[in-house]
This record gives structure tokens, C-alpha cells and sequence, in this order.
């Protein structure tokens, strides 16, 4: 059986016109499409970049509070030290001044005792004696002060001895100061003054010998026509725990 497709003049077009119109349509979909999700991803991008932005800018914020509060830290530590140092140079300046007071009321009291009323000692005798121990050299160093006491300014001359009276085995022995091992100094020591002298020197020790006392003689005469002789015990006399 056969039949024929009679098409007149007006349906032909319409026939063709609806694929076109189909087609045409998807194209409009798939560009609406694109363009949405382009419109879509480039409105995502925008929120990402101004969200990247902000975090940039949180993060410099944060960064130079945190740059501000170590400097703070820092200037409070640095304070902290120059006020621990500012004391410590004060309580040193204290101890400063109270030592410089000590040695000029020391010096005021030794200037008083050269010129001592009546009734005190007059004439020569020791204003001090200080002996200290070197454990590292094992050498004893001396340092005596030889006053004129209640003198009129004359001058005094002669000569002192220093002695050291030592024990061994229970038996004393007496030890001028130039016999002793290592001795430095001078000795006899000429005096020629009319306030004060100093006399200085070290030694060691005799071996086998435990010191007793040290004895202090001039041919200088007092008032009452005597010698001067003085002695002191060993034991008052060593400014160390150390020593023998």
C-alpha cells in the first residue's frame, strides 16, 4: 500500500519550524545556563576575595597587637632590671659611704689619740697592729701603727724590733722577725717621726712551729724614763680563721 505525504503550501513551513524552535529553545537553555553559573561563580569569587581580604586584614591587626604587647613586655622587663640595678648602685653607694664614714671617724679617733689628754698613755706606743693570713702563698703580711701619743711635735728617733715567740714540742722559742723564713720588710725598722709611722712586711712561718705571740720593743724612752716594750697575743692579732 502506498501512500503520499500531500503536504499544502501553509503546513510545509510549520512542519519544518518546530525543530528549529526546539533547537533554538536548548540553545537559549544552555546559555542561560552558562551565563547563570558564571554569574554564580564569579559572585563566589568576589565573596572569596573580599572574605581573603578581611582575613588579611585580621591578620595584620592581630600581628601588630602582637607586636606592640611583646615591645610592652620588653619594657617592662628592661624597666624591671633598671630599677634592680638602680638599687643595688644605691645600696653600693650606701655601704660606700658608711665605709668612708667608718674610716674617717677611725681616722678622727687616731688623730684624737696623738694628742691624748694627761691622763691617757702619752709618748710611744702601737696605735695598731694587723695581721692577715695568704692561704695561696701561705705568707703572713703585717701592718703596724707607731704613735707619739700626747707628743708636742718633737721628733721621735730609734729603732723598733719585732720578735715572734713560737712553740715546739712544748718548748717557746723566740724568733727575730728578719730570722723568719721568707721574711720582707726592714728590721730593725728605723723610726724618725714626729706624729706616726708605718711599719709593714710579711714571713712565713718556722716550720714545725705554732705561734704564740709577737713582741713589740724600742730604744725609745717613755716619760717615766723606760723602754718601750709591748706584746700581743697571736690569736688577737690574726684577722683569718685560717690561720695558724
Amino acid at each position: 500500500m502506498n501512500y503520499k505525504l500531500n503536504l499544502t503550501a501553509h503546513e510545509a513551513p510549520r512542519f519544518y519550524q518546530r525543530p528549529i524552535f526546539l533547537l533554538v529553545g536548548v540553545l537559549v537553555l544552555v546559555l542561560a545556563t552558562y551565563y547563570w553559573g558564571r554569574l554564580s561563580g564569579l559572585g563566589a569569587a568576589a565573596d572569596l576575595r573580599e572574605s581573603n581580604k578581611d582575613l588579611a586584614r585580621l591578620v595584620n591587626q592581630t600581628t601588630i597587637e602582637l607586636r606592640e604587647r611583646k615591645a610592652a613586655l620588653v619594657l617592662v622587663k628592661k624597666g624591671a632590671e633598671i630599677d634592680r640595678l638602680a638599687a643595688e648602685a644605691v645600696r653600693g653607694d650606701l655601704l660606700l659611704l658608711r665605709q668612708e664614714a667608718a674610716d674617717l671617724q677611725r681616722d678622727v679617733d687616731f688623730f684624737r689619740g696623738l694628742m691624748a689628754p694627761d691622763e691617757l698613755q702619752r709618748g710611744l706606743r702601737v696605735h695598731s697592729f694587723d695581721l692577715d693570713f695568704d692561704e695561696s702563698s701561705g705568707r703572713y703580711t703585717f701592718k703596724a701603727v707607731i704613735t707619739n701619743a700626747g707628743g708636742k711635735g718633737n721628733v721621735v728617733k730609734g729603732e723598733l724590733m719585732l720578735k715572734l715567740v713560737a712553740t715546739s714540742n712544748g718548748t717557746n722559742k723566740e724568733f727575730l722577725f728578719n730570722e723568719l723564713p721568707e721574711f720582707l720588710g726592714s728590721m730593725p725598722e728605723k723610726l724618725r717621726f714626729r706624729f706616726f709611722q708605718n711599719i709593714q712586711g710579711s714571713f712565713k712561718l718556722p716550720a714545725d712551729f705554732d705561734p704564740v705571740s709577737i713582741g713589740v720593743s724600742a730604744n725609745v724612752k717613755d716619760s717615766g724614763g723606760e723602754y718601750f716594750r709591748a706584746s700581743y697575743r697571736w690569736g688577737n692579732l690574726i684577722q683569718t680563721d685560717s690561720g695558724r
